[in-house]
């Protein structure tokens, strides 16, 4: 019963803290090596490597095997700075120190007084993002994980299969395969020896073409 009730505890207070994972720095906070911020749906984490490389990653787990992995969205590019930390200073920039103070990486050069007490914070979308007192945006990793809008649209398609032309530079009568084109202009396909087949292709309708934005 014993064993039990540990295990049982245990359980819940993992389960506890990755409820409670922190999503945000406030002004002092750091992360130290191995350390992450979560967001709250639990899908990105910004993570203080050992080596020294600071990172936005998109969480994944397969729904079948259970299988864990992350993609990488951003990094500071400040790799083999083993043990550094990240900061969020109280002048409101976020800074990375190697062990011997030195600063690797800083989210801007010129500080404004504006800029005191900010927040970082991991967002649901997956973009990390630094915050003014007043929410307005002093910086981010333009990582938003945002849905494209796509819309299909008919446009005017010309030639499509077998079609008819004039040999180049001999002009005799000549045939070839013309794929689908955007525009009436002439095709030069290969003829037989060093001729070439020049084609007008013909009007073949209006096709369906997906755009995204």
């Amino acid at each position: 019963m014993k064993k039990i009730s540990i295990f049982i505890f245990t359980t819940l207070l993992a389960l506890s803290g990755q409820t409670n994972a922190k999503n945000a720095l406030e002004g002092g906070e750091k992360l130290l090596p191995g350390q992450k911020l979560l967001s709250n749906n639990g899908k990105y984490e910004l993570r203080m490597q050992t080596g020294g490389n600071l990172a936005v990653n998109e969480l994944r787990t397969n729904s079948n095997s259970g299988e864990t992995w992350s993609t990488n969205l951003w990094s500071s590019n400040t790799g083999a700075n083993p043990n550094s930390e990240a900061v969020l200073q109280r002048a409101g920039n976020f800074v990375i120190y190697s062990t011997s103070g030195k600063a690797l990486w800083a989210a801007f050069k010129t500080g404004k007084s504006e800029y005191a007490n900010s927040r970082l914070i991991m967002q649901d979308d997956g973009n990390l993002v630094l915050y003014k007192s007043d929410g307005g945006v002093i910086w981010h990793t333009d990582t938003a994980n945002t849905p494209q809008t796509c819309t299909t649209k008919y446009i005017d398609m010309w030639g499509g299969g077998l079609q008819y032309g004039s040999s180049f530079p001999s002009e005799y009568s000549c045939k070839a395969q013309v794929p689908l084109l955007p525009s009436p202009d002439d095709y030069w396909a290969p003829g037989s020896g060093a001729e070439l087949c020049v084609i007008s292709p013909s009007y073949a309708g209006k096709y369906p073409q997906s755009v995204c934005e």
